[in-house]
């Protein structure tokens, strides 16, 4: 059985799962910096676009947070 999941609540969810992956670039220390920096960007991104209320705003984050590993 799938879950069915609003944007709202799936960007929440890739925000969330974005701060626990940059706490571990960090941890890398100088070699996590580049891929620490792009993903506070994304985070910050979703965390803006979620506030805006914008649905398109909002997808465009799901998507660049859903693809960050």
């Amino acid at each position: 059985m799938s879950k069915t999941t609003t944007l709202a609540d799936g960007l929440a969810e890739e925000i969330e799962r974005a701060r626990d992956l940059l706490s571990q670039y960090r941890a890398l220390g100088p070699r996590g910096q580049f891929g620490a920096a792009v993903i506070d960007a994304a985070s910050r991104e979703g965390v803006r676009a979620q506030a805006s209320g914008d649905v398109i705003r909002m997808m465009q984050a799901y998507d660049e947070l859903s693809n960050l590993k």
